[in-house]
């Protein structure tokens, strides 16, 4: 069913612009670029971060190419609805030219985020975990390589246990929790409305931002080269925290994110 939402999105007049061609604002003739076009134009106004000036302004230059990605945590056993605008959004980076990056997250689905949610998450064993990552990761070559054939970059699909696992939680705590204030982690909207409900928040969880923020920095070095991550808009925190990571750990280097609505139901839910 994902796939055939995805091609019909993507087939659908105006939605996605072919390639070499950015979208316009509306009553503005659209605008051709020399290189890819990178200016992704979703329902309901994607929110773009430049750490240049905190929230909006700057953005990565457009012209080059750039690798965006996508993190699909392993809380089931297939794709589902709720991962469509990020499966689109990285088909649309694909057709336009540029990288998509499909990073499953076998580590940080060990521990669970707590964005949008108002009770922890279960504990998966290492047996669901892996059969879901498999699962997920097939449904998304499934999906988005298609759109490789079609004249877009292919998906490149990785897995964050491959260097977050390997790292023991003593360097963990000097190299990255070093570069992290508690006061900026409070102040993120899953923690502090987490630490408001009843059964509040536990450590595990607490943490969460700070692995999912050290993929960004790894992820940003070569052979990667990510400069963009994209999330749902309860993902805000999540991204604002490696952007910042990685401008500490990597000398002040600039890397983006760009978020884009919640798809809910009528009560907003």
């Amino acid at each position: 069913m994902l796939r055939t939402l995805t091609r019909r999105v993507m087939t659908t007049p105006g939605v996605f612009p072919r390639r070499g061609v950015s979208p316009a604002p509306d009553g503005a003739a659209p605008a051709t670029a020399a290189g890819p076009a990178a200016t992704a134009t979703l329902p309901g106004h994607p929110r773009f971060l430049s750490p240049a000036d905190g929230v909006g302004g700057t953005r990565p230059n457009i012209v080059d190419v750039l690798t965006v990605y996508v993190v699909f945590d392993p809380t089931a056993d297939s794709l589902h609805l709720g991962n469509l605008l990020g499966i689109l959004t990285l088909a649309w980076f694909a057709r336009a030219g540029h990288k998509p990056v499909a990073l499953v997250g076998d580590a940080t689905g060990r521990v669970g985020d707590p964005s949008g949610r108002s009770t922890e998450r279960p504990l998966l064993d290492g047996a669901a975990i892996q059969r879901n990552l498999d699962g997920i990761a097939a449904n998304i070559r499934q999906v988005l390589d298609a759109q490789g054939g079609a004249g877009g970059e292919p998906v490149v699909v990785l897995n964050n246990h491959d260097w977050l696992g390997g790292i023991s939680f003593l360097d963990f705590l000097r190299d990255v929790g070093k570069h992290t204030r508690v006061s900026g982690m409070l102040a993120k909207d899953s923690v502090r409305t987490r630490l408001a409900s009843d059964d509040g928040m536990s450590f595990i969880e607490f943490t969460y931002q700070l692995l999912q923020a050290y993929d960004f920095a790894y992820l940003s070095d070569p052979p990667h080269n990510v400069r963009v991550q994209v999330g749902g808009s309860d993902q805000w925190g999540n991204i604002t925290a490696g952007t910042e990571l990685t401008r500490k750990l990597r000398g002040g280097r600039v890397v983006h994110g760009l978020v884009f609505p919640l798809v809910t139901r009528s009560d907003g839910k």
